[in-house]
């Protein structure tokens, strides 16, 4: 259970990241329409440009960080070597199987300590969601049985067949993920999670 748990974490983009911002300007004219209190992108230090949804209370990336760099403009180390990964212990990223194509198309893979630098890779005003914050929008979205299915691309552009239960009624549109420590790079993307 926890490996599935932590599946989904993943599938859902680790990297994605959170900022709580309420939905809607408060208008005391009920005929217009409320207008988004939050960006509909977000740019990085690199330059790279995120879309944004609202999934409850939350605001999410809808794609997973890229970035090169920490937010004050320091290098972010990109880890070829399986063996150099598993023991690494300052920040660091990788590409899915060691391709920079899907760098570009899935996000980049970070370590923990690349995570919780106090440089911070997350773009100015955003963080790295916790667990917590994880659990409210898999709640808010049916729980962990439902929750997926709801986040997950709805085509086989990059999951397996069947994938099951795909509807992205959240407009989330979640890419499959991968990896696990100790050498995330070696197993790949999983497009058959669940």
């Amino acid at each position: 259970m926890k490996n599935k748990k932590n599946l989904l974490l993943s599938l859902f983009g680790i990297f994605a990241l959170l900022l709580f911002f309420s939905s809607c300007k408060k208008d005391d004219n009920n005929n217009q329409t409320p207008t988004p209190t939050y960006p509909s992108t977000v740019t990085d230090i690199d330059g790279n440009v995120y879309h944004t949804i609202k999934i409850g209370n939350q605001v999410w990336l809808k794609e997973n960080l890229k970035v090169t760099k920490y937010r004050n403009g320091d290098p972010i180390e990109n880890v070829t070597s399986d063996a150099e990964w598993s023991t690494k212990n300052t920040g660091a990223y990788c590409n899915y199987e060691n391709e920079a194509s899907n760098g570009n198309t899935y996000g980049k893979l970070y370590n923990w300590y690349a995570l919780n630098d106090s440089r911070n890779i997350a773009p100015a005003g955003w963080h790295v969601p916790s667990e917590s914050e994880w659990k409210t929008m898999i709640d808010y979205l049916g729980g962990e049985s439902q929750a997926g299915g709801k986040l997950k691309e709805n085509s086989l552009n990059y999951w397996s067949t069947p994938n099951y239960l795909a509807t992205n009624s959240s407009g989330f549109t979640a890419l499959p993920g991968g990896g696990s420590p100790p050498a995330p790079r070696i197993q790949g993307r999983h497009p058959a999670a669940g």
